[in-house]
């Protein structure tokens, strides 16, 4: 490369001068560039073949670009921008990075709503001692139920084999092929959905937006669902039509939700998704950890390494498919 822009997060500001010579070091005799602001990383990117960080806004304009790295999973912005869509650009993102932190919140969520947790901590807010509080049936242990994990990639992987761990059968869908771990019993074709979905007793959505998964989860998908099941989204908000998830809850068609993206996001403040008892909101942070931050930028700088002395590029994505 001759020239790479980096965007620069809060962590690599304050150790500024050892992240710098580390970078500086796998990108060669190139000039890096650490941007601190939004338009400092527009303007230094204009003339740019290396971009690290941030995909969109880039200027269609700049013949030099070849790579674009982005540290997220989700690259649909990035797939909007005529920069990045020429053959001769190579986008790759953070795929897997995040993968454990998200399966945790995916467990932590699950075992919530099938425990009751929420009731629970409502109890406890009101200091209200209630042992009996609970309906029959309303606390369902986990172990034996069946989980289907719809995207079988580095997040859904991670939450199948963490479901595993609690004794629960796990069954999965995949859009290009049946192979999965020995951990999940079943991996099924996209075709295969509707038909998966009926005896799972949770759900869940890790799958990227694309073209073919907008608004897959919608009126006759929750149909579909047992009343007894749970629906959780840590994929993207758009591939769920939110009113026909919120009537499903309301009418009892589902037992509830764990939800960490949402359509549209922000969540506004008078949404009906915030008052329903048995729904688990979190603002989009499930992949957040204190970890994420030094373990991206030793993948980033290995990646950068690796472009500096033509080897392969982790993390390719496929823009045709969108992942």
């Amino acid at each position: 490369p001759k020239k790479v822009v980096v965007w620069a997060p809060r962590f690599a500001r304050q150790q500024r001068a050892d992240f710098d010579a580390w970078f500086r070091e796998a990108a060669g005799d190139a000039e890096v560039v650490f941007a601190e602001s939004g338009g400092e990383f527009l303007n230094e990117s204009r003339d740019a073949d290396v971009v690290l960080g941030r995909c969109y806004g880039l200027n269609a304009s700049n013949i030099n670009l070849r790579w674009v790295q982005r540290y997220g999973v989700g690259v649909e912005r990035c797939l909007d921008n005529p920069a990045i869509l020429k053959n001769e650009v190579v986008l790759t993102n953070g795929r897997g990075l995040s993968g454990p932190y998200i399966a945790e919140h995916v467990i932590t969520m699950t075992m919530m709503l099938s425990h009751g947790m929420l009731h629970q901590y409502r109890n406890q807010q009101k200091r209200n001692w209630d042992r009996n509080f609970l309906p029959p049936g309303s606390v369902r242990p986990v172990w034996k139920k069946e989980m289907l994990v719809v995207g079988l990639g580095g997040i859904g992987t991670k939450v199948a084999e963490k479901a595993h761990g609690l004794g629960m059968r796990v069954k999965a869908i995949r859009n290009s092929r049946r192979e999965g771990p020995d951990y999940v019993e079943y991996v099924g074709l996209s075709h295969e959905l509707d038909d998966l979905t009926q005896s799972a007793d949770f759900v869940v959505n890790t799958l990227p937006l694309t073209s073919s998964t907008q608004g897959i989860y919608d009126q006759a998908f929750f149909e579909k669902m047992k009343s007894t099941a749970y629906f959780l989204n840590v994929g993207r908000g758009a591939s769920v039509v939110t009113q026909d998830l919120v009537e499903a809850i309301q009418s009892g068609s589902i037992a509830g939700a764990g939800l960490d993206v949402f359509d549209p996001e922000p969540l506004p403040k008078d949404h009906a998704l915030w008052g329903l008892e048995n729904v688990i909101v979190t603002p989009h942070n499930s992949g957040r950890s204190g970890y994420n931050a030094p373990a991206l930028m030793i993948f980033v700088r290995e990646n950068l390494r690796r472009y500096t002395r033509g080897e392969a590029l982790l993390n390719v994505v496929d823009k045709k498919r969108g992942y």
